[in-house]
């Protein structure tokens, strides 16, 4: 009876993996955290600031984090609207960190 609960119970872990349902503890799987506010300012003021841009923000965040593009996207977006960042007035369309 044990064999055959235990391969019962692995087949659904089996199915459950291939389904999508549990997928925080599949092996070799990166796990996307979002960065906080005030790590997305830590980062976007450590760009260099005569080439800083939203895409030079995002690829700093994935290299720093680890996370996706599509991840790094929504925590320069999120700073947007929090205040964090905003673009400045005098250079065109550069973003700057609010002091």
């Amino acid at each position: 009876m044990d064999k055959i609960a235990s391969g019962l119970i692995a087949e659904d872990e089996e199915q459950e993996l291939h389904h999508g349902v549990g997928i925080q503890a599949r092996p070799n799987r990166r796990l996307l955290r979002r960065p906080t506010l005030a790590e997305t300012e830590r980062i976007a003021r450590e760009c260099p600031p005569e080439r800083l841009s939203v895409s030079v923000i995002v690829q700093a965040i994935q290299r720093d984090v680890g996370c996706s593009r599509a991840t790094a996207y929504r925590a320069v977006s999120g700073a947007f609207a929090a205040g964090i960042l905003s673009w400045r007035e005098n250079a065109g369309s550069l973003p700057s960190a609010e002091s």
